[in-house]
């Protein structure tokens, strides 16, 4: 609250300052002129020379202002660009942390669970035709299994903000991840203005792709409509956006955040994985609506060397 009512007060200062002295030097350029007109007939000299001095008066108070006005405007450009850098910073630390609890967690529990299933296989084998112990068992087995699954998944998410980018067509990367889909959902891929080759983490990379694509599928539901995806280069930035024709991004949700989840059976790790993966190349992604309906993603990926590239090999699928 204090800081917006500080940029309030400092916006209002610059203003009232700016109309000042606007105010101020129409004034006297007014006042010259009414002099110069008054002397004009006994002092034909003095007159321009006045007019003059009014009309740079004016021009001086004009310049002030809009020197002013834009010292202020670029003041408060700067210091919401560094809020905003401190609150993203929080944000990656906070991931960070996050990563590495579940990464502790996932290892501490990936050992006792694996023992558990084995056993509880076993057991399967042992019981027979006992109908329902054998039904029992297979549940705890199913269970156990997905236990694993989601220790997996949080293994990868701690790896997931450390790449190691090597050159790579992001047209074939597209083109692979695609190949991992089921295929009953067409894909339809613009990569006219693709660049033929960018510094990319191809397994982090492709498995985002994947994440993205299957997400895409499945907000769709039933329909058949292609998933488009587009690949080009501008400002010296990769742009890979996944669009689909499902009902759009959910309002009010954070679907970056660990552990966010509209689906009933989802994690809530696929897209926080993948902010990590675009991150960690130095990029930025963004889910928003788009204007012709469904959800479009947004992946921006600077070049290597105007990017902070976090070092060393992330990825295994994520699921």
């Amino acid at each position: 609250m204090d800081d917006v009512i500080s940029k309030r007060t400092l916006m209002v200062t610059g203003l009232v300052l700016g109309g000042w002295l606007l105010g101020s030097s129409l004034s006297a350029y007014f006042i010259c002129s009414r002099l110069a007109a008054r002397v004009a007939n006994s002092a034909a000299d003095l007159a321009p020379q006045i007019q003059l001095g009014g009309a740079n008066m004016l021009a001086s108070g004009c310049v002030g202002a809009a020197i002013v006005v834009a010292g202020t405007l670029l003041f408060i450009t700067m210091a919401h660009r560094r809020e905003q850098a401190q609150t993203e910073a929080i944000q990656e630390s906070q991931l960070a942390l996050l990563a590495r609890m579940s990464g502790v967690l996932a290892h501490e529990l990936r050992n006792p669970l694996t023992s558990a299933k084995g056993h509880s296989q076993l057991l399967v084998e042992m019981l027979g035709n006992e109908a329902r112990a054998h039904l029992k068992a297979q549940y705890v087995v199913k269970e156990l299994i997905r236990l694993e699954g989601l220790t997996d998944k949080l293994l990868v998410f701690a790896r997931s903000g450390q790449v190691k980018p090597q050159p790579v067509d992001p047209s074939r990367l597209v083109q692979t991840a695609i190949q991992r889909l089921d295929g009953a959902t067409p894909v339809v891929v613009t990569a006219e203005e693709a660049p033929s080759i960018w510094s990319l983490d191809v397994q982090a990379m492709e498995q985002v792709l994947v994440n993205l694509l299957r997400n895409a599928v499945q907000a769709q539901g039933e329909q058949r409509a292609p998933v488009e995806v587009s690949i080009f280069a501008r400002d010296k930035r990769l742009f890979i956006t996944v669009r689909d024709h499902g009902p759009g991004a959910p309002e009010g949700v954070d679907l970056f955040t660990p552990f966010v989840t509209t689906k009933i059976t989802g994690t809530g790790l696929g897209l926080a994985l993948c902010r990590q993966v675009v991150g960690a190349h130095g990029g930025r992604i963004s889910l928003t609506t788009h204007p012709q309906g469904g959800a479009l993603v947004e992946i921006r990926i600077p070049r290597e060397q105007d990017a902070a590239i976090r070092p060393v090999v992330a990825s295994q699928s994520a699921g």
